[in-house]
């Protein structure tokens, strides 16, 4: 089997990101799509997918490093990607499903992807009377954004300047006093923020007869 390099492919405006997960480790099958590793900057935390179906053989990459686009993440060997992957369990088997779904179940639209723009999608077409099946490998609607990314940032970001604030009062005269850190208070903080939103996008796609 032909060797490859799975690299970071193209971040934006995002460089130097610290890696805060890897996902994958040597002999490892990964599909088109699946996730190499976690990277998390200031302003949201995603998941690097793969490039290529492969056998991974040699990871080059460590928690706390930092990486850029085209920053080389593992050498693998290629594989058929029409052929069997044992053991994935991201958007590889979300392609099965949505067979499944078109060829056993009646349906007028799938959409792939439950974040802000697979959603908004889905529930705008059953407004319109369009039979709507929603697909995506998480646990629960929202994407990156609403479970990892971009909102338990913001809810964590706004307690920290709200913090700031208080202490920036000192000066005109008003004190709290030294702040209590509790970080499992403000992770519970976090999800049941994220928790709150993405029930109510099941109890809209449920109230559409949106099936995910």
């Amino acid at each position: 089997m032909p060797k490859i390099e799975l690299r970071v492919p193209d971040l934006g405006e995002f460089e130097d990101v610290p890696i805060v997960e890897i996902l994958i480790k040597p002999g490892d099958a990964v599909a088109v799509d699946d996730d190499l590793i976690t990277v998390e900057s200031d302003k949201a935390t995603m998941e690097v997918p793969s490039s290529e179906a492969a056998i991974i053989t040699e990871i080059h990459v460590a928690i706390g490093d930092t990486v850029s686009s085209g920053d080389l993440i593992a050498t693998a060997e290629a594989i058929d990607a029409t052929g069997p992957i044992t053991d994935a369990t991201s958007w590889s088997e979300v392609g099965a499903e949505v067979r499944n779904v078109v060829q056993q179940d009646r349906t007028d639209l799938v959409v792939i992807g439950a974040g802000p723009g697979g959603y908004a999608a889905a529930f705008r077409a059953a407004d319109l009377g369009v039979q709507v099946t929603l697909v995506d490998p998480g646990p629960t609607l929202g994407g990156v954004c609403l479970n990892v990314g971009c909102i338990p940032s913001k809810a964590l970001l706004h307690v920290s300047h709200i913090k700031e604030h208080a202490e920036s009062l000192g000066s005109s005269g008003i004190g709290f006093g030294t702040a209590i850190i509790d970080i499992d208070g403000l992770r519970a903080h976090k999800d049941r923020l994220v928790s709150g939103l993405t029930n109510g996008l099941s109890k809209m796609a449920a109230s559409r007869h949106v099936r995910v």
